[in-house]
């Protein structure tokens, strides 16, 4: 978002948000750089959150940084479509585990075969029903406690069923946007957060 506000295409933050204690400041590979728009290293997060490297970067670039909240609020459309989808396939009587094999990146995508040997020990050797998130639908997925959606929902309702539905003892999966949004929590009064 501040890489397209700011007419930019990416950001790269790794060097510059470390703390670097490793290196001698003789050393610093862009110490140069620094010393000629007298300027010094950003300090290191606090938090183990990469969302704070970026936040962090924020007031250096002049944007004032107020209370943050990553508060995600499906319509009520998604929400209704989501709790009939749940009565229909009686999500609510099950116990349930949620997973998320798939993201933008072909590279992180789950392999089939190795999904399908995670489902089954979840459903034959811990007694659950796994529901299977994603945009895209596929096969090779049917059988006993598996529950595939994948292309049959819309991103509010998996939004919804995700974050606030409650279903689910545990979502698991690759790195994608609906793993981020499955993680959330309500940041507190004064602004702070952490994962779930």
């Amino acid at each position: 978002l501040v890489a397209e506000f700011t007419g930019g295409y990416r950001f790269t933050l790794i060097g510059y948000l470390s703390s670097a204690e490793h290196v001698h400041p003789s050393s610093e590979p862009l110490r140069h750089v620094l010393e000629h728009f007298d300027l010094e290293r950003i300090p290191p997060s606090q938090s183990p959150h990469s969302v704070d490297n970026y936040l962090q970067l924020l007031p250096y670039l002049g944007f004032p940084v107020g209370k943050i909240s990553f508060d995600f609020y499906p319509s009520p459309m998604g929400i209704a479509r989501a709790h009939r989808i749940a009565q229909t396939l009686g999500l609510y009587e099950k116990r349930l585990i949620g997973i998320v094999p798939d993201s933008k990146s072909r590279l992180k995508d789950w392999p089939t075969d190795t999904l399908r040997e995670t489902i089954d020990i979840l459903v034959d050797d811990f007694g659950y029903d796994v529901v299977v998130f994603g945009k895209t639908a596929a096969q090779n997925l049917k059988g006993k406690g598996i529950i595939d959606l994948r292309g049959r929902t819309t991103f509010a309702t998996d939004s919804y069923l995700l974050r606030y539905s409650e279903l689910f003892e545990a979502i698991v999966g690759v790195d994608a946007g609906m793993m981020h949004i499955a993680g959330s929590v309500n940041s507190s009064d004064d602004g702070t957060y952490e994962s779930a």
